[in-house]
């Protein structure tokens, strides 16, 4: 009697990507390496920025071509959302008559400029700084890209890209240390105007590197704690993100950056937070993550105080130019309500403003403060549209974080994370105007939406 021999082999989980979800991923590749180089200054005149939003605009080409207008319906917010703020922009670049411009909130002081030669009179734009404008426009298009490409694709594709935001973060946090130890004039600082003093990695500012290190602690939790690896790698992993949670903290340090410290905390509570709600862990296992974090923590902020002292000192903190110069910079925004003075204008009006106390050899190229920096530049349609991307940011955290569970429902959790930090941060400072920042911020909004849509969908199939 004979018998069949039956070899069973495992299961591949080889992943198979279609063309466009390849096409995707090259020019996510492409943008995204561009940016680490030459996209972590907010600064117009760096001459590589070219190169960022080069790769933006064929990138963005070819995935119109490529992607399915289907899978881009998840995103109909976030592709109205940047719609509307280019249109903002572009109506700011509209020629209009020297009577009504003249008419505008804040234009007096400038009326005696809108003549030509001979007296002859001059159409000029609403934006006071047509030319920086037109920057703030352009900036727009590696964020596009994000949200353009990131829908092409699948569960398996965009966990690949939150690693790999991961690794960047890693890798600029080491950037950040080697700076400090090679000083102040290191060749591994890409740009000329820089915090000199501290470990600004792959940025030209410490703010904003502290910003992007913070965005790595989640990132980590998220890693170690995902439903889909196997039960015996998962101590491996846990050991793994809680080194890279001392790297950062470490990194973190070397910034000296106040707020950026003030992320970090809210960094480590959100992502207690994020443990509890989806890792599934034994209690034992989460005392033990608590107090690991409460010891990094202490020991973080004695390393900043004995180190830095000049950082942690409160009456220092009195002596901020942001926190100085923010009376004048309501003032300019009250002098230019409701229309704005023109996005990117703020150095060129902001003079008028500037008392003669806070004068110095060094100029303000931003009011550090995002809120009243924005009604400068944009008035009353910024703020709207503010608040109309914080109401689709608050419905989607209440969907990722409901009790409702899908497949990649701990991705959501995440990238609500990772969009509130950059957020925050913006508060005293500037991140999301670097293109760096700018795309790793539209890259979670983007895997966020599909996560919400792709819960929204599965709830009628739950029910039946």
């Amino acid at each position: 009697m004979y018998s069949t021999r039956v070899t069973l082999r495992p299961k591949s989980t080889r992943v198979i990507l279609d063309a466009p979800a390849k096409i995707a991923l090259a020019v996510i590749a492409c943008t995204w390496l561009f940016a680490c180089v030459a996209g972590g200054s907010a600064r117009p005149d760096v001459a590589w920025l070219l190169l960022v939003r080069l790769a933006a605009v064929i990138g963005s080409a070819l995935l119109l071509l490529v992607v399915p207008w289907g899978r881009l319906r998840a995103q109909r917010p976030l592709l109205l959302f940047t719609f509307a703020a280019a249109a903002v922009v572009a109506l700011q670049l509209i020629p209009l008559p020297p009577s009504v411009w003249a008419a505008l909130p804040g234009r007096g002081a400038y009326a005696a400029l809108g003549s030509g030669d001979l007296g002859a009179p001059v159409w000029r734009p609403i934006s006071l700084a047509p030319d920086l404008t037109w920057n703030s426009l352009l900036s727009l298009l590696p964020p596009l890209l994000f949200i353009l490409a990131v829908p092409a694709l699948d569960l398996h594709a965009r966990r690949w890209l939150l690693v790999a935001l991961w690794i960047t973060i890693l890798l600029s946090g080491l950037l950040g240390l080697l700076q400090m130890a090679d000083g102040p004039d290191s060749a591994l600082r890409f740009y000329r105007y820089t915090n000199a003093d501290s470990g600004t990695g792959f940025f030209a500012n410490r703010n904003h590197q502290a910003a992007f290190l913070a965005m790595g602690i989640p990132l980590a939790a998220w890693w170690a704690g995902r439903s889909d690896v196997p039960q015996r790698t998962r101590r491996a992993r846990w050991m793994i993100a809680g080194s890279s949670l001392l790297f950062v903290l470490t990194a973190a340090v070397m910034t000296q950056s106040r707020m950026g410290a003030v992320v970090v905390i809210l960094a480590l509570l959100l992502t207690a937070a994020f443990i509890i709600r989806s890792a599934g862990l034994r209690k034992a296992t989460l005392v033990a993550l608590t107090a690991a974090g409460l010891a990094a923590s202490g020991l973080g902020a004695l390393a900043l105080t004995t180190w830095s002292d000049s950082r942690s000192d409160t009456s220092v903190v009195g002596q901020d130019l942001r926190i100085k110069v923010l009376p004048e910079t309501i003032d300019a925004a009250k002098a230019f309500f409701p229309v704005g003075a023109g996005w990117g204008s703020f150095t060129s009006v902001y003079p008028r403003f500037e008392s003669t106390e806070d004068l110095s050899p060094q100029y303000l190229n931003h009011a550090h403060t995002e809120i009243t920096q924005i009604l400068i530049e944009g008035g009353v349609a910024a703020i709207l549209l503010l608040i109309a991307f914080l109401g689709w940011y608050a419905l989607s955290v209440r969907r990722a974080w409901s009790r409702r569970v899908t497949q990649g429902a701990s991705d959501g959790r995440l990238c609500t994370i990772l969009v509130a930090l950059p957020l925050i941060a913006s508060i005293t400072d500037y991140p999301l105007r670097t293109p760096l920042m700018a795309c790793a911020l539209a890259g979670a909004a983007t895997i966020l939406a599909m996560v919400v849509r792709e819960s929204a969908a599965s709830r009628p199939a739950a029910a039946e």
